[in-house]
């Protein structure tokens, strides 16, 4: 599973626009793999227009404004969207009559609705950054020994945790990201590898958040819990999710298993050897 990030367009909802939209602006965020969405498009009853506008807004990842014309709604939700510090990618075709205020402000300067879409679109895929997955065992936050509380009477037992280790170098600095196990394999007696039946998505918590979302401020690396092991009853776990019948059969064989995590459509697999014991327990990345 992957993340789609989000913008919400402001610009006027006059009819000369709309091909500016759905060629222009719609089309270079599908090809760039993230979603949009303008007010004029969407549906609602419980909120008034302009509640609505800021609900979106602070939803969005970022926002597309569309500064050609000088409309003075669109100069209010450009305005209240860096007031809540969300990046604003700015349009034009004409920069000469941009107000004074924007003028200096970088802005996507296009001559046609395919020179926008090409410009939009390059723009888009640098904004995605690069997310990095990796796994070193030599790390101590990759692989690290965490206190398990059972009780006030029986007091706690300790585990090893297995995270994975993600870093994302974006303007965006995204918010809310999730994380998964879209793939769990197991080395079987035929030497073959056998996968999860059926295939469950599991999703997965953070280890700063104790939860399934995080924020990604800046270049600070996070680490994603994909492991779990309590030293009393040597059992392979998923941190803080509910394992149904068919993952602790699954997790029930002293044999290798192949793991694949996915953040923000990127894929990392790690390969697990389990010898039955937490502290024999050896990790690798999978080849």
């Amino acid at each position: 599973m992957s993340q789609q990030l989000f913008a919400f367009v402001v610009m006027p909802f006059a009819k000369e626009f709309e091909d500016k939209y759905v060629l222009g602006i719609k089309s270079a965020a599908e090809d760039a793999g993230m979603r949009v969405e303008r007010l004029k498009d969407q549906i609602f009853y419980r909120q008034g227009m302009v509640e609505r506008i800021h609900h979106q807004i602070e939803e969005a990842d970022f926002i597309i404004g569309d500064m050609t014309e000088p409309n003075p709604n669109v100069f209010y939700e450009v305005g209240y969207a860096r007031a809540k510090n969300k990046l604003c990618i700015l349009l034009t075709d004409d920069p000469d009559k941009l107000p004074f205020d924007l003028k200096y402000r970088r802005h996507i300067i296009y001559s046609s609705i395919q020179d926008l879409k090409q410009k939009l679109t390059s723009e888009l895929q640098a904004l995605k950054g690069q997310t990095d997955l990796s796994f070193d065992q030599a790390d101590s936050e990759c692989v690290t020994k965490v206190p398990v509380y059972l009780s006030t009477v029986v007091g706690q037992s300790q585990a090893t945790s297995i995270r994975v280790k993600v870093e994302v170098s974006s303007e965006l600095e995204p918010q809310n990201v999730t994380a998964f196990m879209t793939r769990m394999e197991k080395f079987g007696a035929d030497g073959a590898w056998v996968e999860c039946k059926p295939p469950e998505s599991v999703q997965l918590t953070w280890a700063d958040t104790d939860t399934i979302v995080t924020n990604f401020l800046g270049s600070t690396a996070k680490y994603v819990n994909i492991i779990h092991i309590d030293h009393n009853d040597n059992k392979i776990m998923i941190w803080r999710v509910p394992m149904p019948q068919s993952l602790v059969e699954f997790f029930n064989n002293i044999t290798k298993y192949r793991l694949t995590v996915s953040v923000m459509g990127r894929q990392y697999q790690i390969e697990i050897d389990w010898k039955g014991r937490w502290d024999t327990i050896q990790i690798n990345q999978a080849a």
